[in-house]
């Protein structure tokens, strides 16, 4: 590309900046009329307005040259591009590239907090939340590479351009974009004076402001340019276990039994003095009732109350009785007493899931030269929220096949055998710290009023004096009647959660801390010999604390708290020209180098009782990154243009690891090299100027990873490199003075040694969260975007995604611990995947947009806005959302539930802008329906016998003020 200092006659001169000028042409005029693409600055809009008294006419055609390039060449070169532009980010109300992926065909990105993203094109992805995850699609702030995940959710704030790049990208200066890339584009400055300010105020006192200021600094050489958003809101999910009462207001949960032979009064007294409770405190004493249930007056310490008794519990959690002993997992270790009050603790908020971040750039441009462009770019923000808190449902019950008999599943006297036609497993029961989710229990007593009700008098209890024939047919109607109404409960909570999937009960709320800071160089240079030299150089790092209850219950079952911070460089260089004057031959190569450092401490609580305890595992891992590309592209005859190129990929890594659990630890140290070419050729057809068909193969690679959460057995495992062939046809153009444009592809991939995020159950310890290799996996689909502009202020968009995928060879062995006849053995079990969908790829999306513009003549305008967004069903893990099998090798779990179902999201807006365009008035609802859906699931059965969703935003709406200066 050419620096802004060449004026548009030397541009013409170069059929290559032609073409690509033209493309630009063609973007920014739909862009400008319908707000779908990326935006370049609009003349009218005085943010904008380069004709200042201190800019001159030169400056002001170079700096539009430059803002029209940077976004517009991701078009040219990639023909499957999805572009946002500030008006979109403005509308959808997004925050950060995730809230993009809901209404982008064949995107998803999944969000397990605040900090923690991973992102899948066409099915492509790693669902991979560790510190040293390495994704499938890169990600570039303003060129730069950000490889770590802290990184990468940053904020989006003074947007020029998001664009969705989809596909593997074979060649130029992309690092393990097996998938695809997105590239974020920052406003730079113009030159002139101009601002703005947008403040925003809605649900949950939520408040956004958003704003830049630009300004010269010397002449026409140096300009500025500085922006910042800052948003706060309140938590908008409801915590049970918040403002919990004093432990003196606590009822106590008494001994078992009263005093006998065994267990003298004084013995007891010092017993309860031990754990620090008075043994006269009332709290202790309970009335002894007669047969017929009435007080006698005398008291008694026998309590009777089950531990989960509202009376005891302060948010559903298990209380357990005086007096009895627990283990204490701590670093220390230990037996202790417990005293019978609940151990939920003070001062926890109510309101949960609140918001405080901050980010701001300044960007400085230096044009010394009318053959150079310097931009140097100063950022930092800042996140401190509460970690994301979700759901969760405990799986530890079971229930009766339907399709048996319901005698078959009743207790019977052999407590080592398991009923005929009982299924182990019920997800709506406890969880393995006898947690029942009050909402669910709600739900299930809700279904069973109404089963009870069908059951008539069947169910209806019998007197002692009745036959036992008949005692024995009400036990087993009533027993059918409870079945049914635990599976309604489960398949229910399936589908759509529970009753209230904005209320839990967490007895941590922790906070999620993320300061990232950077600084970037980019050059862009006009050499002798019509040589085009790009430069890049950054430096970025962070510093993040992310302590979460991820059991998302008020009963320690497994919560983890991580520390890690890093720093990236990156640096690259591109060269392109034309090195014969008579032959339309494009030529550009060039190369990038990366260098990270992680040091991460995780720690895990896997509660009371565990016999995993407290594990810690630290590491640092290192990456040396680099590659070296050639790009050509040939004009060989009339309207067929061939170009391609070729980049040679290298990656190396080094970990250095400990792990702690119990007593026992484990070290570990690895270094490995990866490397491989890749490449991509593209066969072009123009039809006219504005459209054309285009053929193109492309091989991805995405270098090999260390799973840090390996077990004491295994140590640090490895994931190799994954490969992908892919082939692409479609096509693009624009008709009736484009008034509608269409973008249609069609693809075909075909996966090695896929690379997926899953969780591997061992008998020796907790469950490990790796990377493994799949060997074959398959997809196929279409991409349809079309925009149509009927009459003026009218735009429609229509986005349609279709995606199948399947993994073709993927058996996974499970390690179980079973007892049989008394006797513990290791069970291997085979989950066989072959055959199912790739995870977070469903298989149809459709996106929609429509904007009027209303003008009211003298007194400004009215524009409305709908967006909306149908997802078909999404599977988060690789048996199609049935979860991991129980013991007795059945999936036990109803369909869905680790997935989520088809579902419709629906943002509107409607604003008014004076007649001098400065200042807009808008009222906006985003989530229109209130829609309940799951952004990410897993099953955690086999190891805490529960499951865990993150959820997205409910309904919210509000104003915004949005003024230009």
């Amino acid at each position: 590309m050419r620096p802004n200092s060449i004026s548009r006659g030397e541009v013409n001169e170069n059929p290559m900046q032609k073409r690509g000028l033209l493309l630009s042409g063609l973007f920014i005029v739909w862009a400008a009329s319908a707000g779908s693409a990326a935006d370049p600055p609009d003349a009218a809009d005085p943010l904008f307005d380069s004709g200042s008294a201190e800019a001159t006419p030169g400056i002001e055609e170079r700096i539009v040259l430059a803002d029209e390039s940077d976004a517009a060449r991701d078009f040219a070169a990639s023909d499957s591009v999805k572009g946002f532009d500030a008006s979109d980010l403005e509308a959808l109300g997004a925050q950060n590239i995730a809230d993009l992926a809901k209404f982008t065909p064949n995107l998803e990105i999944v969000t397990a907090g605040a900090t923690t993203a991973t992102f899948f094109i066409r099915g492509v992805g790693l669902n991979d939340f560790n510190a040293n995850a390495s994704g499938a699609v890169s990600i570039y702030q303003d060129d730069v590479a950000l490889n770590s995940p802290a990184l990468q959710l940053g904020t989006l704030f003074d947007m020029e351009a998001v664009n969705v790049m989809r596909g593997p990208q074979g060649t130029g200066a992309f690092r393990n974009a097996s998938a695809g890339a997105i590239k974020l584009y920052s406003r730079k400055p113009s030159g002139g004076y101009g601002g703005y300010l947008n403040a925003q105020y809605g649900r949950f006192d939520y408040i956004d402001l958003e704003g830049a200021v630009e300004a010269p600094i010397y002449k026409d050489i140096i300009s500025s340019r500085f922006a910042f958003r800052y948003r706060d809101r309140k938590g908008f999910a409801k915590n049970g276990c918040g403002e919990a009462p004093a432990p003196e207001l606590r009822q106590i949960r008494g001994t078992a039994q009263p005093f006998g032979p065994s267990r003298n009064e004084a013995t007891w007294r010092d017993g309860v003095a031990g754990t620090g409770i008075h043994p006269d405190d009332p709290r202790l004493y309970h009335p002894v009732l007669d047969d017929a249930g009435e007080p006698t007056g005398a008291l008694t310490t026998a309590d009777r109350r089950n531990g989960r008794d509202p009376s005891l519990s302060v948010c559903g959690e298990f209380v357990q009785r005086i007096l009895q002993t627990k283990n204490d997992n701590t670093a220390e270790g230990g037996v202790r007493t417990v005293n019978g009050i609940s151990e939920i603790a003070t001062g926890l908020p109510r309101d949960v899931n609140a918001q405080h971040n901050w980010a701001a750039r300044g960007i400085f441009r230096v044009l010394p030269s009318l053959d150079m462009d310097w931009l140097v770019n100063v950022h930092g923000s800042r996140r401190n929220e509460h970690s994301r808190l979700g759901q969760s449902t405990g799986t530890g019950g079971h229930f009766c096949d339907p399709d048996q008999d319901i005698a078959d599943c009743l207790p019977i006297n052999f407590p080592n055998e398991i009923p005929p036609g009982r299924i182990n497993g019920l997800l709506g029961a406890a969880d393995s710290g006898r947690y029942i989710e009050p909402d669910v229990a709600e739900m299930q007593a809700q279904f069973l009023a109404e089963e009870l009700a069908s059951c008539g008098p069947a169910c209806a209890p019998v007197p002692p004096s009745a036959p036992p024939e008949e005692r024995d047919a009400q036990r087993e109607a009533f027993a059918g009647a409870n079945n049914n109404a635990d599976i309604r409960t489960a398949e229910s909570v399936a589908s759509d959660l529970d009753k209230r999937p904005y209320r839990g009960d967490y007895d941590r709320v922790g906070r999620t801390k993320n300061d990232t800071w950077g600084v970037s160089l980019k050059g862009e240079v006009a050499l002798p010999g019509d040589i085009d030299f790009q430069t890049v150089s950054a430096y970025d790092s962070y510093d993040r604390l992310v302590s979460i209850d991820l059991d998302f219950s008020p009963t320690v079952l497994f919560e983890i708290e991580t520390a890690d911070q890093g720093w990236q460089f990156f640096q690259q260089v591109d060269f392109s020209l034309q090195p014969f004057d008579d032959i339309p031959f494009r030529v550009s190569f060039g190369g990038f180098y990366l260098q990270e450092t992680l040091d991460v401490q995780v720690a895990n609580d896997f509660g009371t009782g565990s016999t995993f305890g407290v594990s810690e595992r630290e590491y640092t891992q290192k990456i040396w990154s680099a590659a070296g590309y050639l790009t050509a592209e040939w004009d060989f005859w009339e309207d067929f243009t061939l170009d391609g190129g070729f980049r040679y990929n290298y990656d190396r890594k080094e970990i250095d690891y400990a792990l702690v659990q119990a007593e026992l630890d484990r070290g570990d140290h690895q270094l490995r090299d990866w490397e491989a070419p890749t490449g991509t050729v593209r066969l072009t057809y123009r039809f006219r100027e504005d459209t054309h068909a285009y053929w193109k193969y492309t091989r991805g690679w995405k270098g090999g990873h260390y799973n840090a959460t390996s077990s004491l057995n295994d140590g640090v495992t490895i994931a190799t490199p994954e490969t992908i062939d892919s082939f692409e046809t479609g096509i693009l153009g624009s008709w009736f003075q484009s008034r509608a444009s269409l973008q249609l592809g069609f693809f075909y991939y075909n996966y090695k040694d896929y690379q997926i995020f899953t969780t591997v159950d061992s008998f020796s310890g907790t469950p490990e969260f790796v990377i493994l290799n799949v060997p074959k996996a398959r997809m196929y689909g279409a991409e349809v975007d079309f925009k149509l502009r009927p009459l003026p202020g009218t735009f429609l968009n229509v986005n349609f995604g279709w995606l199948e995928s399947q993994f073709i060879d993927f058996v996974q062995i499970q390690l179980q611990k079973q007892q049989v006849q008394g006797n513990s053995l290791v069970i291997a079990r085979e989950l066989q995947n072959s055959g199912n969908r790739l995870l977070n790829s469903p298989q149809f999306k459709v996106g929609l947009t429509a904007e009027q513009v209303i003008p009211l003549g003298r007194y400004g305008s009215l524009t409305a806005r709908y967006d909306g967004a149908w997802t078909d069903d999404s599977y988060f893990d690789a048996t199609e959302g049935a979860g991991i099998p129980n013991n007795q090798n059945i999936e036990f779990l109803p369909e869905d539930t680790i997935g989520q179902r088809a579902f419709w999201l629906h943002n509107v807006r409607l604003g008014y802008r004076d007649p001098s365009g400065t200042i807009e008035l808008a009222g906006w609802c985003r989530n229109l329906t209130n829609q309940t859906y799951k952004t990410f699931a897993f099953d955690g059965s086999t190891f805490r016998q529960t499951t865990i969703y993150f959820t997205g935003d409910p309904r919210t709406y509000g104003v915004s003020l949005g003024i230009r200066f």
